[in-house]
């Protein structure tokens, strides 16, 4: 997951623009008589965060058909507040770091919490992949999905691991979370972990990023050793890890593909 820094336009001033932008008319008064409850709602949002679990939801079920539409409908104010969080991580999604951004996700989901479709602090750049229908809860009822904006992200914490293997000729990896962490975030993020099934997403993308690693260490020459073939791969996790946080999915990755013996040898043995 990522660490961001959310937008600081006035989530008020986003509402009002882009409520101005309604049709039909009719719409628009009603919603403009939700104001006074939307402020209510977004000083909930604010003083519970990150622990949104204990935000009521269905409170804004009268009126959900319009709310959505604010988000639902294209106008001008809506689409500049689209790009500009989904500028905040024009590349990788904050969720998963795997896969690119492709779309807005909403932390509180918008069928349940309808108030909070435009709010800034409430839309996460995200991957179609991460962006699906969920709640962001756990079955016993948890928080179990990072808030990129709020929750306090450990910058130095490596708690995604990556093994990697050679099986059936080819290499392979897997992932988990170290659970023996101390850091109180790893509960949440080794909950973060399984909600969004990233077990499966990243041994999917690993495939990708393991063939281009394969043909680095190819590259270096033959005249390397073993040894310094790990050494080389350590650094370039440890770059990874500089640009874009501990536990960026390629970093995990990369460290993982510098401790395998199976997958060095594999590299230097000219496998395909």
């Amino acid at each position: 997951m990522l660490k961001l820094n959310p937008i600081t336009d006035d989530p008020l001033d986003v509402y009002d623009a882009i409520v101005e932008r309604k049709r039909p008319t009719d719409r628009r008064e009603r919603l403009q008589k939700l104001r006074r409850r939307i402020q209510s709602a977004y000083a909930r949002y604010d003083r519970r965060k990150p622990d949104l679990e204990e935000i009521v939801p269905g409170r804004f079920l009268d009126a959900k058909e319009d709310l959505l539409r604010c988000y639902k409908g294209p106008t001008g104010p809506r689409n500049k507040l689209y790009a500009k969080i989904k500028g905040l991580s024009a590349y990788w999604c904050a969720y998963c770091t795997a896969y690119t951004t492709a779309t807005l996700d909403h932390y509180l989901p918008k069928d349940s919490y309808p108030e909070f479709c435009v709010l800034p602090a409430n839309l996460i750049p995200a991957c179609s992949g991460c962006n699906r229908p969920r709640d962001f809860r756990d079955s016993a009822g948890k928080r179990a999905l990072v808030h990129p904006y709020f929750d306090p992200v450990p910058p130095t914490d490596r708690l995604l691991i990556a093994v990697v293997s050679v099986k059936d000729g080819l290499p392979r990896a897997k992932f988990s979370v170290d659970v023996s962490a101390r850091s109180p975030f790893s509960k949440l993020y080794a909950r973060h972990f399984e909600l969004l099934s990233l077990r499966k997403q990243y041994g999917a993308a690993a495939v990708h990023v393991l063939a281009e690693a394969v043909r680095t260490v190819r590259e270096w020459g033959a005249e390397l050793t073993l040894k310094e073939a790990q050494v080389k791969l350590a650094r370039q996790a440890t770059a990874e890890e500089q640009a874009w946080g501990a536990n960026y999915f390629k970093a995990a990755l990369l460290r993982g593909a510098a401790r395998s013996k199976a997958f060095l040898e594999y590299c230097f043995s000219g496998g395909t």
